[in-house]
């Protein structure tokens, strides 16, 4: 028998072609200049130089073949130019459809698959039947392997003796580029893989795929289609059959599927400008989004497809990984230490260590505020510090806006001798000071940023920024100049004159006429305002160390110019969003996409976040029963004074 083949140099098509070539079939490949050949040199196929984009050269490959295998394809879940995928899988199909009728080429089996199926709604497996259309489907592969398949079908009624198979999830050996799967398996035994979501996938041996190629080609019935799978099995379940293979946990830390979206549309832009793939392809997570389950009964019916054992598979697939170098050596354990280690580390010490730490930052910030309190009525530090601390426990627990807790520290504040326009004042202007320090120290993140990144583009891009977030800086302070002069809060007292909110935001602040002279007297101690900006600007700065000594506990050789870029953005970030309750989210997203940019595994990048979140919960708690502590207090002092 003499076989055509397309495809041959991919994972699948290249176990076809051994498989064809075990069975006595002389075959020929038709492979492209740049393709990798020598296992198919190997094999002695005969190679045919050409592309399936080009008709003649496929025409001229397949003159004389009994039998056309049709594998190539595009298979990229990100593609910058969506043509291309079009022009491979759609163009590239009727040029290999053509050819065949037009030479009378005896069978053809041409490879789909199971993207063009409709997953079932409820995670319940699907059949052939289950036909998708152009709406269902997600992304570019997807449309041009549907429209590529209704082609083929369109050749078969026609009269062409056209086969369609269906691979679902093939694992095993000689996974070169590699694919979504395998890069999965890749990634956990180089422990970048901490956490999961709830997703499923039917996976097959690839060896079983190659086997019902053949079986296609001798009982198929024209026209039909056979889904080639056999295990469905959740993402967790798959990484535990890789775990065990390899003697480790597989991770346990489920994602809402709300979190790699929300990453995968902040990485999409950076990818674009960076010129490279995103690690987590936009695509590929909505495809997440459903189970994709299949019942390949059919197949095993009609054409006798075996259903070998997963296990054996996975690991086949492991040794080729490790023995071509995919898997890292002892550096994987320096480079991103699995993320459960990596939680175990922060035991009670180094939690408590940086808990210590944060009670500088929160010392710098209490100074601060100290500085823009009326001398006369200024409370001592010890109070102003255990104030700041129930506002920051207030900001990262409760379910308000990040403005929250500066509300509650100055209404504190009026039981401890601070007239309420005062204290309303000086909360307003530490906000102030603090939206503008935080703002020139993500810009001085942005520029670490800059000698981090290769002379590229992309840093062109991010001096673009600079330069604009030079110009918000500005702005935003003539903004709050201009606000502060003119007597804001007498405007907004107006605007609200006869509301419900007049009065008790009136109450709050102590009257809207005393709030401006109170502002108006705080404005002219300028030389409080500037020292009470460098206090600030220091404590954004100190935050930096809490992220640079978390790498360290990590074993993380982190540079502390690269921990600053990563604190000074996350920090602008999670201001930005200011109305989401303690930047959930927010925070994680931006940590992450941070530390993939200057080089930081995502392993640690997850450990990072979960850190910082554990000591907002280890500080926050006792803050907030000193807040509960202060509340019965200040109403008691409002019964007193009222």
């Amino acid at each position: 028998m003499d076989a055509f083949l397309t495809g041959g140099s991919g994972f699948v098509g290249s176990h076809v072609a051994r498989r064809l070539v075990e069975s006595g079939a002389r075959v020929r490949c038709l492979v492209r200049p740049t393709s990798r050949v020598d296992q198919l040199r190997a094999l002695g196929v005969d190679l045919c130089e050409g592309d399936v984009r080009d008709a003649g050269s496929v025409r001229q490959a397949m003159t004389g073949a009994d039998v056309a295998f049709h594998c190539a394809a595009d298979y990229r879940l990100h593609a910058r130019d969506p043509g291309e995928l079009h022009q491979t899988n759609v163009e590239g199909t009727d040029n290999v459809m053509r050819s065949a009728f037009e030479l009378g080429v005896a069978r053809v089996v041409y490879t789909s698959s199971v993207a063009t199926l409709a997953p079932g709604a409820d995670g319940a497996p699907v059949d052939e039947g289950a036909r998708a259309s152009l709406e269902d489907v997600v992304g570019p592969y997807k449309r041009s392997k549907l429209l590529a398949e209704r082609l083929t079908e369109d050749w078969a009624a026609r009269g062409l003796p056209v086969v369609i198979v269906s691979p679902s999830t093939p694992v095993g050996e000689g996974d070169a580029k590699p694919t979504p799967t395998g890069q999965v398996i890749v990634d956990f035994l180089n422990r970048r893989m901490p956490a999961y979501v709830d997703t499923g996938l039917n996976l097959v041996d690839v060896r079983d795929v190659a086997e019902g190629h053949l079986l296609a080609a001798t009982r198929g019935r024209p026209g039909h289609n056979y889904i080639l799978g056999n295990a469905n099995l959740t993402l967790k379940q798959i990484l535990e059959l890789v775990g065990r293979t390899v003697g480790r946990q597989a991770p346990r830390l489920r994602l809402p599927i709300w979190i790699p979206l929300a990453f995968a549309h902040l990485e999409a832009p950076i990818s674009r400008w960076r010129g490279r793939a995103p690690r987590v392809p936009l695509d590929g997570v909505r495809m997440s989004k459903r189970k994709m389950f299949f019942d390949a009964g059919k197949a095993v019916r009609e054409l006798g497809v075996p259903q070998s054992r997963i296990e054996p598979a996975i690991e086949r697939a492991v040794t080729w990984f490790v023995a071509r170098g995919f898997v890292r050596g002892a550096s994987a354990a320096v480079e991103g230490p699995m993320l459960m280690g990596a939680v175990r580390l922060l035991g009670v010490v180094p939690i408590g260590s940086i808990c210590i730490y944060r009670l500088a930052t929160i010392a710098l910030n209490a100074r601060s505020w100290q500085l823009l309190l009326p001398p006369a009525d200024r409370p001592g530090f010890g109070t102003l510090f255990r104030l700041r601390w129930i506002g920051e426990s207030v900001n990262n627990l409760l379910p308000v806006a990040q403005v929250g807790g500066d509300v509650a520290r100055a209404s504190l504040i009026t039981a401890r001798g601070v007239s309420r326009p005062d204290a309303t004042a000086s909360m307003l202007a530490d906000l102030a000071t603090g939206i503008i320090t935080q703002m020139l120290f993500g810009l001085a993140g942005a520029i670490a940023l800059t000698h981090l990144l290769p002379a590229d583009p992309g840093r062109r891009a991010v001096w673009a920024e600079i330069v604009s977030g030079l110009g918000v800086v500005t702005g935003t302070v003539i903004v709050l100049a201009v606000l502060f002069h003119w007597g804001a809060a007498r405007v907004v007292g107006r605007l609200l004159a006869g509301s419900r909110a007049h009065e008790s935001w009136g109450r709050l602040a102590g009257g809207f006429a005393r709030l401006d002279e109170a502002v108006t007297a705080l404005l002219a101690r300028e030389r409080a305002i500037v020292e009470a900006v460098g206090w600030h600007l220091v404590a954004w700065v100190s935050q930096v160390g809490e992220t640079w000594m978390l790498f360290q506990l990590f074993g993380a050789p982190v540079s502390f110019r690269a921990a600053f870029a990563i604190e000074s953005l996350t920090v602008a970030a999670r201001g930005a969003a200011f109305f989401i309750p303690s930047g959930v989210g927010v925070q994680e997203v931006t940590i992450i996409s941070m530390c993939r940019l200057v080089g930081v595994d995502m392993e640690l990048a997850l450990a990072l976040g979960i850190a910082k979140r554990a000591r907002e919960v280890a500080m926050g708690v006792p803050g907030l029963l000193a807040w509960v502590s202060d509340k019965k207090w200040w109403r008691k002092w409002r019964r007193n004074h009222e």
